[in-house]
């Protein structure tokens, strides 16, 4: 702006003499015709820029907002799909406790809850950057000898979810923890590896690649009953 600003500032004062002796010729020569913008005045307009402006710059500007807008209505329909998760966790965690015949036999569950992702995490988790704080869930399953943890957090989509165009880039991942730190699964005998979302439904992620479409409560008690089986 200040370049421009001081370009105008030039041309007001006028070129020096010996520019305008050198180009007095050229001075005479008939304007320009003015370029036809065609379909590009028109977006020019739409976002508010002259028609001196840089149209390629126009229609970035028109595109970076079609985008953001975009972007934003996915977040928003994702966000309440994956919002469903712990209000079905804290539903099946509460149906459980209440289960005297569980209680007696030395079973338990808990939960904990974060937050979920901002837009901004969001759109950086899609592009496959790493951002910090990404867990949503954890669960705490206890038995008469033992107790198992695990922990759902956001990360990029594996492969199988990338493969279908329908499905967000965003999904969540799911780690167990070892007595020590949180490890992704990769070898347990749980089937359960991701969680994606497709156009308004959850979809899971099976260790054989497969994907299945399903809602918050049954993935949840599939992945509850494999931990059970599996460990305690």
């Amino acid at each position: 702006m200040i370049e421009c600003f001081e370009q105008q500032l030039a041309e007001l004062a006028g070129p020096p003499t010996a520019a305008v002796e050198k180009n007095a010729e050229a001075s005479i020569l008939p304007p320009a015709a003015p370029v036809e913008m065609g379909p590009i005045a028109d977006v020019l307009v739409d976002v508010g820029v002259a028609d001196a402006d840089d149209p390629l710059t126009a229609i970035m500007k028109s595109k970076v907002v079609e985008r953001a807008k975009t972007s934003e209505a996915e977040y928003e329909a994702w966000k309440q799909s994956v919002l469903t998760i712990p209000a079905e966790l804290r539903a099946v965690c509460e149906s459980f406790n209440a289960e005297e015949a569980y209680d007696r036999a030395g079973y338990r569950l808990r939960w904990q809850t974060y937050d979920v992702l901002t837009l901004e995490k969001y759109i950086d988790i899609a592009r496959g950057r790493s951002v910090s704080k990404t867990w949503f869930v954890g669960m705490e399953i206890i038995g008469p000898n033992a107790r198992e943890r695990v922990l759902l957090f956001f990360n990029h989509a594996g492969m199988s979810l990338r493969q279908d165009m329908g499905a967000s880039r965003v999904s969540l991942a799911i780690s167990r923890f070892d007595g020590a730190r949180y490890n992704r699964l990769s070898s347990e005998p749980i089937h359960l590896r991701e969680i994606g979302y497709r156009q308004g439904v959850l979809l899971s992620v099976f260790r054989d690649k497969k994907v299945e479409e399903g809602n918050a409560r049954r993935i949840l008690l599939s992945l509850l009953a494999d931990i059970v089986k599996s460990y305690l």
